[in-house]
């Protein structure tokens, strides 16, 4: 008897569902709708109740009951605790909401899950985007367009002002999917919005503006083109290095440092959205960004760094290294207002000691490491042409090379547990032999292969078997490049000349032990309480720490 009611519904949804003559009576359809009303709060009979409220929903039955019910389905969708309940009920409000004519209610069905965006649980905030979700792709383009705005507000503010990544990342794609299914004259009307945030005094608005540049290139790809001369502007306005200077509390300059990064990041997607690199006209807006952007490369926060490496990577993808290096030459005439192709020289001068200097701080990340070793790539292949034209502008591969080799020398002397230097320096060290001609990849060889060597020949406690493994895949690619009898020359010259040094400096430490034993004698217990030190790290990396036992008195 317990599954009779159960069973009763079931026959009810099909006979609502299926049978369009029969015809519920008003008195019927009340009835009908408490019981959906108890049973969607029972854990037992919802998936049946939901059923039913489907069915009476696609008769588009009329009445008062109906919407009321259908109010407390919407809050049921953000307060409930069980995910597959908020689903059921967003489902049947959507099927509510697109079946039913709405005309007054349309705004209060919108209003409602804009403003549950607040709601206290993160789960809550969740239902709302997905139901505002659904909105943008359901509703037709008239409607949708009608609440363009009320809809982006509320989502857009979810980016600054959410505690939760995950509400945030889903705030992102709720406003990519509104711009993809919204027409240009509201994206224009919507983007015109933004550009006003660019100007307002308080940070959070700026900040969001910011963020929410990008997602409009990333909507727009090409057609972004025709938003430049409004938007350039405003970032050359708003991205001047001087607009932050006075500003100097912990809070503020923590949200500063989030603005210029989020601008990086953003033009950076409008640059590869559009053709805003090379565009004639932007050309003297751009070039005052990308001044910008070349000294954030060195800002104190890290991730501004990042953005501004990414950003230049960015610019170089447009150009080949030809081009750069025919406008670095002495006798190049001014052909061009782009801002990589004008003073060339002392511009990939600067770019290339900057992208070297990201490379120095102990603890850099692996992301500023790896896109600076890229921008790298791309310097060095212009140094390459340069120097093949026999010119002297620019920074010479030689002085490159020592550079990055440099930063992987002290990775090993300071950190060598630490593999971020190591890793890129060999990648980079691999493209660029690649790049070079068998008779330059000759004349450069020792210097490619100094620490690739020291990696291979190292027998320390703290060797990494990755690294090892990954400087047996470069040896490959450049003994490849350069032919096996040239690369073996070079290896053994290499060998003699780091083996000579290694026999010197013994010999220097024998002769300080001599001249002042006292000195010596403590640098001897130094030695050994290091590599007591040493040997302790590698037996607790092997066996874990052993946790001591207390004794029991």
């Amino acid at each position: 008897m317990s599954a009779s009611p159960a069973f009763s519904f079931k026959v009810m949804t099909v006979l609502v569902r299926d049978l369009p003559m029969y015809q519920l009576s008003n008195k019927q359809l009340l009835v009908l709708l408490t019981y959906i009303e108890q049973d969607v709060y029972d854990h037992s009979r919802q998936s049946v109740a939901f059923a039913l409220l489907k069915a009476i929903l696609q008769r588009r039955i009329q009445a008062e009951e109906v919407h009321g019910l259908m109010e407390k389905v919407a809050t049921m969708s953000i307060e409930n605790e069980h995910p597959h309940i908020r689903s059921q009920c967003r489902e049947a409000y959507l099927q509510y909401v697109l079946d039913y004519p709405m005309q007054r209610r349309m705004k209060k069905a919108v209003g409602f899950f804009t403003a549950q965006l607040d709601y206290v649980t993160e789960e809550g905030r969740l239902s709302a985007l997905e139901m505002l979700h659904s909105y943008s792709a359901k509703f037709p383009l008239k409607t949708l367009s009608h609440y363009a705005g009320t809809l982006f507000v509320p989502i857009a503010a979810r980016l600054v002002n959410d505690t939760s990544p995950n509400v945030r990342r889903v705030a992102a794609a709720g406003i990519r999917s509104l711009l993809e299914k919204l027409d240009e004259v509201t994206r224009n009307s919507l983007l015109s919005v933004v550009l006003t945030w660019c100007e307002q005094q308080k940070f959070a608005t700026r900040k969001l503006a910011a963020q929410v540049l990008g997602l409009f290139a990333d909507v727009e790809k090409e057609r972004f083109e025709r938003h430049l001369p409004d938007l350039l502007p405003v970032l050359v306005a708003e991205m001047h290095p001087d607009k932050f200077e006075e500003l100097t509390m912990e809070d503020i300059e923590r949200t500063k440092d989030h603005i210029i990064y989020l601008y990086l990041v953003s033009l950076s997607k409008v640059a590869m959205a559009c053709n805003l690199v090379r565009a004639p006209a932007m050309q003297e807006s751009f070039g005052m960004l990308c001044g910008y952007a070349e000294t954030y490369l060195l800002h104190p926060h890290a991730w501004v760094r990042l953005a501004a490496s990414q950003f230049y990577g960015a610019v170089f993808a447009a150009y080949k290294p030809e081009e750069v290096a025919t406008a670095c030459a002495p006798s190049a005439k001014k052909s061009s207002q782009e801002y990589l192709l004008t003073e060339s020289p002392s511009k990939v001068r600067s770019l290339t000691e900057k992208f070297c200097n990201q490379l120095q701080p102990d603890d850099v990340l692996p992301e500023i490491a790896e896109q600076g070793i890229r921008n790298l790539v791309f310097l060095t292949k212009v140094s390459v042409r340069v120097s093949r034209e026999g010119n002297d502008t620019i920074y010479p591969v030689d002085w490159i090379l020592k550079k990055v080799s440099r930063e992987a020398h002290s990775e090993v002397v300071y950190d060598p547990r630490c593999t971020v230097k190591r890793s890129n320096v060999f990648k980079f060290l691999a493209a660029v032999s690649l790049d070079l001609t068998r008779p330059e990849l000759h004349s450069h060889l020792e210097l490619i292969l100094v620490p690739i060597c020291r990696e291979l020949e190292d027998q320390s406690p703290s060797q990494n078997e990755e690294m090892k493994q990954l400087a047996n895949e470069v040896t490959g690619v450049v003994k490849k490049a350069a032919g096996v009898e040239a690369f073996g020359a070079a290896l053994v010259s290499l060998q003699g000349k780091l083996a000579g040094k290694k026999m010197k400096r013994k010999r220097d430490k024998a002769l300080e032990m001599v001249r002042n034993p006292e000195a010596g004698a403590r640098k001897k217990i130094k030695q050994q309480q290091r590599k007591k030190e040493a040997l302790k790290r590698k037996k607790t990396i092997q066996f874990g720490k052993k946790v001591k036992k207390r004794k029991i008195s």
